[in-house]
């Protein structure tokens, strides 16, 4: 099966130090492996390049902001819903702790469906909410 993604890098981290996975010309079960292992502490993000754009999914257990990045370097998150909460969420991305708007907060089978369709043909996946960054 073809696909759009050309490499998936995970990161590993060990106290300050990270030791990132990357998997060139990686299957989708590689991609599920790296998601599904994500839980927010050693695992905190994955990324997804493409030719002209990438994703990337951060968080873990259950939590996960994602976004991506197509040609035009615009930045468009998956969103849970279409509220305006103002409320936050803290989770750890990319080894650091950070706040994230809660409506950019999704659960991990949301997370999955944006990453499979990302990697599959570089597209945002329809059935999901999206909104374009600031």
């Amino acid at each position: 099966m073809s696909c759009y993604v050309s490499q998936v890098t995970a990161d590993k981290w060990s106290g300050v130090l990270t030791d990132d996975e990357v998997i060139l010309s990686p299957t989708i079960n590689d991609l599920r492996r790296v998601i599904e292992a994500m839980d927010a502490i050693v695992r905190t993000s994955v990324f997804l390049e493409g030719e002209n754009s990438h994703m990337a999914v951060g968080g873990g257990d259950g939590q996960y902001v994602v976004y991506v990045s197509p040609a035009d370097n615009q930045f468009w998150n998956v969103i849970a819903s279409e509220t305006d909460s103002e409320d936050k969420v803290s989770l750890v991305v990319g080894g650091q702790d950070g706040d994230y708007p809660a409506r950019q907060v999704v659960d991990k089978s949301a997370a999955i469906k944006a990453a499979e369709r990302f990697f599959l043909d570089g597209e945002r996946d329809p059935s999901l909410h999206w909104e374009l960054q600031d």
